[in-house]
């Protein structure tokens, strides 16, 4: 079987190279796929491969610092990973994000042809202080793009994806996380029922802040980002020396963490280091309780300089006292690779594909053509006259001076198609139609 993967960051280099060693991947030939301009980013990614993915080297399906504005590289990307995949007869193609521009294409390209399977990357279930009945935030949109199959760190995932709608019918697994559902040493610290503090009461603290790039998914703004940080810095240097982004490895040096609702909690439960999970009030995605001795959820400012004083003064750690458990997020088990690439081998392309979310603008015919060919013939099907034109509404009320517009607007339209118009106008409501 000719798997592909689609990576765009360099986490999913390493996911994917756990899977291509799972037992029974030398049966299969793998296909490393990335998408991106940017030198910088595309070198990284490519190191990655050469390091984690013996003898597989990452294709990269753009070349670096190629002329192209942000909508023509999502156009692009549509045509060639179906162009890729026609050529190099790809069975099944394994993704980790259908909800990132550039996932959302894949999906679209690709889903109502070949098998798309979804594996989760990252910690995803998530609160919201408020709703509102617009567009959610990004995460609670995972896997609605109707892949063949959804593998899942735990029961808390499953359970949004199986009951976000009332139509939802995906496919889910819960295979557990990549990476950390069969590591013992976080076995070991989920199962953990006391913080021993390495420092004695009153003496300094040493923390690291752990940001997050806020602004990436408008959850904050610029300027709310940046004071919020400045203030939690602020705040924590009373209580000891602080650090910001320290290497993962080292934090078992620390005694205190900060973040906002990162997965870098896995790290720290490992580390034994105890973190406070901080939403201020700007932001509106809270990360959900877990109850566990080394993890604080606070809200505010004035409760995480409560914690970290009480830390400071006694050496104790004030824990969330309720929350589910961890395993209700992620569940530990073996083979977690070996999970995720039998779903693979097992998936197919749903009876009922969905409608895609970006469709070709050429008819499926335009596939070998280039990007200029593909570009005349959008333009010419663009001046096509049309057969027939029907501009139709209601309330069209002349007080307010909508109607007159309308009709004006569509005579302009009637005149520059050069067809017979037969147009009708009733108190309030107008019609125009030609044929």
């Amino acid at each position: 079987m000719r798997i592909a993967v689609f990576v765009e960051n360099r986490n999913g280099v390493g996911l994917a190279s756990e899977i291509m060693r799972a037992e029974g991947a030398d049966a299969h030939s793998f296909h490393l796929l990335v998408a991106d301009r940017d030198a910088i980013n595309a070198g990284r990614l490519e190191q990655e491969a050469a390091a984690r993915c013996e003898g597989l080297v990452a294709r990269n399906l753009f070349p670096v610092d190629e002329g192209l504005d942000n909508a023509e590289f999502l156009e692009e990307l549509g045509h060639r990973i179906r162009a890729f995949a026609e050529e190099e007869r790809i069975d099944r193609l394994l993704f980790f994000d259908d909800q990132s521009q550039r996932g959302r294409r894949v999906a679209g390209t690709l889903g109502r042809t070949l098998p798309l399977i979804l594996v989760q990357d990252c910690h995803l279930d998530f609160r919201y202080k408020k709703t509102g009945t617009g567009r959610r935030d990004q995460s609670w949109y995972y896997g609605s793009s109707s892949p063949a199959a959804i593998c899942v760190w735990g029961p808390s995932t499953a359970h949004h994806l199986l009951f976000r709608s009332a139509d939802a019918d995906p496919t889910v697994h819960i295979t557990g996380a990549l990476g950390h559902s069969d590591d013992p040493a976080l076995l070991r610290a989920a199962r953990t029922t006391v913080h021993r503090p390495a420092r004695k009461p009153d003496q300094p603290l040493r923390m690291a802040v752990l940001a997050q790039p806020l602004t990436r998914h408008s959850r904050l703004s610029r300027q709310d980002h940046r004071e919020q940080l400045a203030e939690l810095r602020a705040a924590l240097a009373e209580f000891g020396e602080v650090d910001t982004d320290p290497d993962p490895s080292t934090l078992d040096g620390y005694d205190l963490a900060v973040t906002f609702y990162s997965t870098a909690y896995l790290q720290t439960l490992r580390a034994d280091t105890p973190l406070i999970l901080f939403s201020p009030p700007p932001l509106n995605i809270v990360f959900p309780t877990i109850n566990h001795p080394l993890l604080r959820n606070v809200g505010t400012l004035g409760e995480l300089v409560d914690v970290v004083a009480d830390l400071r003064r006694s050496a104790e750690f004030a824990a969330n006292d309720h929350g589910e458990p961890l395993e209700h997020f992620i569940a530990f088990r073996d083979d977690v690779a070996g999970r995720v690439l039998r779903v693979v081998e097992e998936a197919a392309v749903p009876v009922e594909p969905p409608a895609p979310r970006w469709s070709p603008r050429d008819d499926g015919g335009g596939a070998g053509l280039s990007r200029a060919e593909r570009a005349l013939r959008a333009v010419r099907g663009r001046v096509a006259r049309p057969r027939s034109l029907a501009v139709l509404g209601l309330g069209f009320d002349y007080v307010t001076g909508v109607a007159i517009p309308v009709l004006t607007y569509t005579q302009a339209l009637l005149a520059q198609s050069r067809s017979t118009c037969a147009t009708s106008t009733s108190g309030p409501t107008a019609a125009t139609r030609t044929s």
